[in-house]
């Protein structure tokens, strides 16, 4: 039986895959992340450590960092990961860590053929475990800007702005060495080793006082050394190329250079604020998420109906504008749900004022609150902590953004926060039945350029292969409303006007919303702790009555229209292939080997000259 191989790490187990080569069994594991990913307010900063975490991931899908390049691959800006590659019961071996070349603009890990390298050592006998790693690339490896130590002065310093791409090579061997162990390497017995720019990076690596002592033991640097003519003085390139991508950015700020991404919709002449929502790392703290999410059920995994639609008990929805909001937006409108469901009238709740103290439970470093998003989990505790208080005290006026609500709208929204919050598995028949027991769910989801279709129709296709080949367009966050068995897609609301889809509502199929890498930070909010907010918040436009309010979605869309693939297996909660085909014994995870993209056989002739160090 071919039984997939596993590794524990510092971050909990990979689940990996297994081939033959030349006659020898090779394990190897494709993109386990090293580093936090460097996106939003870590973008042109040091790589920051993972913390420890538990459970199982599947390593299957490597990745690679932003550059011009003609190869048919993955670019990704969430590309601080490595691959590693095993003997078949490997136990305390040597460790290789490759660092690749190509001028510090080009180049990736997976290019190397580490699965032959692995076999040929067992067939001489000197079996060792072979690591290829990923680092920053072009500008957003080796950008110098005087914002980026001034706006940041104690993260970014004059001995690492602009040299991030080697700070990630530090941070990736330091990994390795922490973590070997679980692959069957011996941490004892690292060697890092390099090619031309790679081979810069070792020396780097050799001679920096920022290199920890003991990380590695040996070095191998193939056609690359220090020389004067390799670096530029911090001065010259300050004054030369980040004066130059600011002023032809259009960025006057770290700020807006790390974080700002949009989706245009050019018939519309309308662009849309992504990368409002940062994936967690934690649950939220004093948060059971199971107790509440037992106690509400009411649906057993046999008696779901075939559709469910909540809208009829939603507030109309809004428009976020320019503000990266799109996750209290999503709370938002969870929040007032629950009201009218409640009380049957419209209440509009401050979403500015659940941005702001979301903002504020994730600004650990004390820095200023800015516009740059917000974590899911930090949104819920700042709703648990400090409630909400209603929209015409504390208005939408995005000149505010960053302004500290008032007094009175901290003291109206102690009373009105929510009750334990309820994780939800990013599983079909979890999401639907979260749904069939009459609560809609947040959640974030990374986006491609072919979400703009919905602009229209509200009809979102499933990226195909070739789309998902590609990089991210950006990552937002919704909230789910319904299902339909019929047409296979979640009923979604957006928080880009009502302008937007159908009344600012999309469709998004099964197995998009149910992608292990794609969707993140699934949550529903089932209790308030107190829906009062006396009769001067009800809105006299909407009608008192929530049955009679406008069900016109319900008839907006013909399911029998909606191109649906046939499903594979039906409704019983299993992600549908969309990606590739197929290779490995895992017909569940939704991820595959992608080897259409990285073939196993790159050629390279580039060794100028050999040096061994130990």
């Amino acid at each position: 039986m071919n039984t997939a191989p596993s590794a524990q790490t510092q971050q909990g187990i990979y689940i990996g895959q297994r081939k033959t080569v030349n006659g020898t069994g090779v394990n190897y594991w494709y993109g386990i992340p090293y580093a936090q990913q460097p996106i939003g307010r870590l973008r042109w900063m040091p790589p920051q450590q993972l913390p420890t975490s538990h459970g199982t991931r599947y390593a299957l899908i490597p990745n690679v960092c932003p550059q011009k390049n003609d190869f048919r691959i993955v670019f990704t800006e969430s590309c601080l990961t490595l691959n590693v590659y095993t003997p078949m019961n490997a136990n305390n071996l040597p460790v290789y860590v490759w660092i690749h070349g190509g001028s510090f603009t080009t180049g990736a890990g997976v290019e190397y053929d580490a699965a032959s390298f692995v076999s040929v050592s067992v067939k001489n006998s000197v079996p060792i475990v072979v690591v290829t790693i990923n680092y920053r690339l072009g500008l957003l490896g080796f950008l110098a800007d005087e914002a980026l130590y001034e706006e940041r002065s104690g993260v970014n310093n004059r001995s690492t702005t602009g040299n991030y791409g080697i700070l990630d090579q530090m941070m990736a061997v330091d990994w390795i060495k922490k973590n070997a162990a679980g692959f069957g390497g011996d941490p004892g017995q690292i060697t890092i080793g390099g090619e031309s720019a790679g081979g810069v990076g070792v020396t780097i690596l050799l001679t920096s006082p920022l290199t920890t002592n003991g990380t590695f033991q040996r070095a191998i640097i193939e056609s690359g050394g220090l020389w004067p003519s390799a670096a530029t003085p911090l001065e010259k390139a300050i004054n030369s190329s980040g004066k130059i991508l600011r002023v032809m950015a259009n960025c006057t700020t770290v700020q807006y250079m790390s974080t700002k991404r949009y989706l245009i919709d050019e018939a519309k002449h309308k662009k849309y604020v992504l990368n409002g929502i940062k994936r967690s790392t934690r649950p939220p703290s004093k948060i059971d998420s199971k107790k509440s999410i037992h106690k509400q059920r009411l649906f057993g995994t046999t008696s779901l109906p075939p559709e469910v639609d909540l809208r009829e008990h939603m507030t109309p929805t809004e428009d976020q504008s320019s503000v990266s909001s799109c996750t209290t937006n999503a709370l938002a409108g969870a929040y007032e749900y629950l009201l009218k469901k409640t009380t049957g009238r419209h209440i509009d709740v401050s979403r500015l004022f659940m941005y702001y103290n979301a903002r504020v439970k994730g600004n650990v470093d004390g820095g200023p609150i800015e516009d740059v998003g917000c974590v899911m989990t930090d949104a819920i505790e700042a709703l648990s902590e400090f409630g909400v208080c209603l929209e015409s005290l504390w208005p939408y006026d995005i000149s505010k953004v960053d302004t500290r609500p008032s007094e009175q709208a901290f003291a109206q929204a102690k009373d009105h926060s929510i009750k334990p919050a309820a994780s939800v598995d990013i599983d079909l028949n979890a999401m639907k039945k979260c749904l069939a027991d009459g609560f809609p769910f947040v959640f974030g989801l990374d986006l491609f350029a072919s979400f703009n279709k919905a602009s229209e129709s509200g009809i979102v296709p499933m990226p195909d292969k070739n789309e998902m080949s590609l990089e991210i367009h950006g990552s937002h966050a919704m909230l789910a409303v319904g299902y339909n068995d019929q047409s296979r897609t979640f009923i979604v609301r957006n928080s880009w006007g009502e302008d937007w889809g159908d009344k600012g509502y999309c469709y998004m199929p099964y197995d998009y919303l149910t992608h292990q890498t794609y969707c993140f930070d699934v949550w529903a909010i089932h209790e308030l702790v107190n829906a009062n907010f006396g009769e001067d918040s009800w809105s006299p436009e909407k009608n008192d009555n929530p049955i009679d309010n406008d069900q016109s979605h319900s008839s907006d869309i013909d399911h029998d229209s909606y191109p649906v693939t046939d499903p594979v297996d039906g409704d019983d909660g299993r992600n549908q292939d969309y990606i590739v085909d197929y290779d490995t014994p895992y017909d569940n995870n939704n991820q595959g080997n992608d080897s259409y993209l990285y073939p196993d056989t790159y050629q390279y002739d580039q060794g100028f000259f050999f040096l061994c160090i130990s």
